[in-house]
């Protein structure tokens, strides 16, 4: 078949064959569009139909309500001929709870419907005063609804609950007449309004067609020499402006091309180098920052391990040939070595994290925090009050999550050890595109000014005899959750308590 419809097209020139394809594919359109935006019409009506069956069902049923409880066939006549005056109603009929007919109008047959009418029983729901209309069965030609009728008790006087009963039911039977014309008229619209309109769109597209195809197939020819590797080709400016301009534009860039191209290969060449010789430079700068990390944790150790070793020995040995003053003296050498120490090693941390590869996974945030805290409480007060709530998980390296969380409850930790309430909050709270963790306490606080100095290496806003600490515990906080492609700030008062609040991008949102 496709090699019978490929003769067939071969014999016609690219302007018709594009002349039939088009041709086709807007007639189909057009047929297609025509009886999709008929279906929706048809649809929409048959709703709206239904719709007014049912409340025109309501209203009889409403109406019914005296007729039912006196039986009386004059109100009832009154009612239906009411109903009966509304466009496509064939037939009323009004029956007591007992199925006895109190009245019908109209002539139609039950057999035409594929569903009989079916008995209503009291709902027993209390306060239901109102029908509620359905559509019953349906048949070819029309449409019948139900309801049911309740009456409408007044309220007891000894403020009992009093239940509607049921008085019967209605039944009303619409023709599907009019949908019928509906449908038909809109089918013969959409059809109409779709064929004129592909027949005017198809007369712009010949016209438009037959003074394009030649420059556009001549432009066409010379893009495919250009890609099968040919430099020198130019276009002809020839046919539409649009068309010419393609072609100026197209002889511009193979023009440009040919420039780039020796630029290309020139920068190429030097880029090489320069990468060749950057990674020789960072190479090099790894070597020594290894290098400086091995002296900082064997080199600077040995001697402050012997001032620390040899001043032990002073104090313990020659503590009789000791002032108090010689004595004093001693343990501040012995207490300031201890500090350094302290201080190379958070040195190294912060070297760390910034040199180790991350290993990403799902964190269980809340079970992380509360792992910390079961290694810090020992340093907290016995009148430390630490609530951990729900914490949603987070995508990270979990050894480097629980640094934050290490960092973050140490300072909350020491900065309210000196208060009788002491109380340590973690939570979290949703950001745009991103999840904010906090860490807040009620102990010393800061003043706001100063905020920009917390994330800073060797920054401190209390003294060293105050609160310990070097300083670089924040500043490990910020380099990890930057490298988490996150961001940190925190809020505080003085003598109010901090928040450090770090966030985290969620994990459809991780660059």
């Amino acid at each position: 078949m496709n090699r019978y419809l490929s003769a067939f097209l071969h014999k016609f020139t690219f302007r018709r064959q594009l002349g039939i394809a088009v041709t086709l594919g807007i007639f189909t359109l057009a047929f297609f569009s025509s009886l999709v935006g008929s279906w929706q019409g048809t649809v929409q009506v048959r709703s709206d139909q239904i719709e007014q069956g049912r409340r025109i069902t309501e209203n009889l049923a409403r109406q019914s309500v005296l007729a039912l409880i006196f039986a009386s066939s004059d109100n009832a006549a009154e009612a239906a001929n009411a109903t009966l005056q509304f466009p496509g109603v064939i037939s009323v009929e009004i029956r007591e709870a007992s199925q006895r007919v109190l009245l019908k109008r109209g002539n139609v047959n039950p057999a035409e419907f594929s569903t009989p009418v079916a008995g209503y029983a009291a709902s027993g729901n209390a306060g239901v005063n109102q029908a509620i209309a359905v559509l019953d069965a349906e048949s070819a030609n029309s449409w019948r609804f139900t309801a049911p009728v309740y009456s409408q008790p007044s309220g007891s006087p000894f403020n009992e609950m009093v239940v509607p009963e049921l008085l019967g039911d209605v039944t009303v039977v619409v023709s599907k007449e009019a949908l019928s014309q509906v449908t038909g008229s809109i089918f013969v619209a959409n059809m109409t309004t779709s064929f004129l309109s592909a027949l005017l769109f198809l007369f712009l597209i010949r016209i438009l067609s037959n003074r394009m195809t030649k420059p556009l197939t001549q432009l066409s020819d010379i893009m495919g020499r250009a890609e099968a590797g040919e430099t020198q080709v130019r276009a002809e400016l020839a046919g539409p402006k649009d068309i010419a301009d393609m072609a100026h534009a197209f002889n511009s860039m193979m023009a440009v091309l040919e420039e780039r191209a020796a630029e290309i290969s020139q920068l190429n060449a030097e880029l090489e180098r320069r990468v060749e010789l950057r990674t020789e430079q960072l190479e090099s700068a790894n070597q020594e920052l290894e290098s400086f990390s091995y002296s900082v944790s064997h080199d600077l150790r040995t001697p402050l391990r012997a001032i620390d070793g040899f001043s032990h020995i002073l104090l313990e040995d020659y503590a009789d040939k000791l002032d108090d003053e010689g004595r004093r003296l001693l343990n501040v050498v012995r207490y300031n070595t201890g500090r350094m120490g302290q201080l190379i090693d958070d040195i190294l941390n912060f070297s760390r994290t910034g040199r180790l590869e991350l290993a990403f996974s799902r964190i269980d945030m809340e079970g992380l925090a509360r792992e910390v805290y079961a290694d810090l409480q020992p340093s907290a007060g016995d009148n430390t009050q630490v609530v951990i709530g729900h914490l949603p998980q987070a995508t990270g390296d979990r050894a480097m999550m629980r640094q934050v969380f290490v960092n973050l409850l140490s300072n909350a930790i020491k900065f309210t050890r000196t208060r009788e309430d002491a109380l340590i909050e973690v939570g979290y709270k949703d950001g745009a595109n991103e999840t904010v963790y906090y860490v807040k306490d009620n102990g010393a606080g800061f003043d706001m000014q100063y905020a920009g100095k917390l994330f800073g290496v060797f920054q401190r806003l209390h003294g060293v005899k105050e609160f310990e600490g070097t300083g670089i515990g924040l500043a490990i906080v910020k380099r990890i959750v930057n490298r988490h492609d996150g961001h940190v700030w925190a809020e505080g008062k003085v003598n109010g308590g901090a928040t450090i609040y770090f966030a985290l991008p969620t994990k459809e949102n991780r660059a």
